[in-house]
Parts: C-alpha cells; structure tokens; sequence
C-alpha cells in the first residue's frame, strides 16, 4: 500500500522539473523567488535523516523544559540547514556555481548539500551530547 509520504515525494520528483522550468520561462532568472520546492526538498532530506539519527543514537536529552528532545533537534536541524542554504558555505557554494551542471540540478543541488552537511552537523551534536556532556 503507498503511504501519503511515499506519494509526496513521488509527486515532487515527477512536478519538480516541470514546475521549475515553467517558472524560469515566466521569470527569466535561474533561480525564481517563487520556487520553493527546493528548500522543501533539502529541509525533507534533513529531517528524515535527523530522524533516522535520533532513532539510532538513542536516548539524548536537551534538559529544555517546554519541548521534547525531538522537537528541540527538529528546531535545530531548521536553523543549521537555513545557515548552510544562506551562507552557501563551502560545498554548498561549489554546487550551486557548477556550471557543468544543468541550472535545476544547481538551484535543487545546493539545498541537498546543505541538507547532508546539516546531518553531518547533528551526529557531532548528538556524538557530543552522548559521550561528552
């Protein structure tokens, strides 16, 4: 049986392209201000591996009084993956200028980067968290 998220992310691969170019005809720029998808895509990559992650690690614990510790990583996969899709910092930067590239796998490319860079960041978070604090 195809789960809602199965569809959804079958659904973005197949409207990704075709969305993309129908605003770049309209828009004239590479990257259009309107295209989001990208982001929704990087963010999605993020958090399903946090998620993966934090199912691995296993107990870990934030001491944040309001939220649960997997809303507090969630919070904090957001802020990590908006400063990496922001600052273009390092691979990030190499893959959104590739001009080897086709401009869709250039303006999607960056945000996967800064998704992966992202889960790299939160295994140190949470490496540090386990073993160290």
């Amino acid at each position: 049986m195809l789960k809602q998220h199965h569809f959804l992310a079958f659904f973005t691969l197949i409207i990704g392209p075709r969305a993309y170019k129908k605003l770049t005809d309209e828009s004239k720029s590479e990257d259009p201000k309107e295209f989001v998808l990208d982001e929704v895509v990087g963010m999605g990559i993020a958090l399903a591996g946090v998620y993966i992650l934090y199912n691995v690690f296993g107990e870990f614990d934030f001491n944040i009084v309001f939220l649960s510790d997997i809303d507090a990583l969630f919070i904090l996969t957001f802020i990590i993956f908006r400063f990496f899709d922001i600052s273009k910092i390092g691979p990030v930067d190499w893959v959104e200028n590739n001009q080897n590239e086709k401009p869709y796998n250039r303006v999607i490319g960056d945000d996967i980067m800064a998704s992966f860079l992202t889960i790299f960041v939160i295994v140190i978070v949470l490496s540090i968290n386990l073993w160290v604090l």
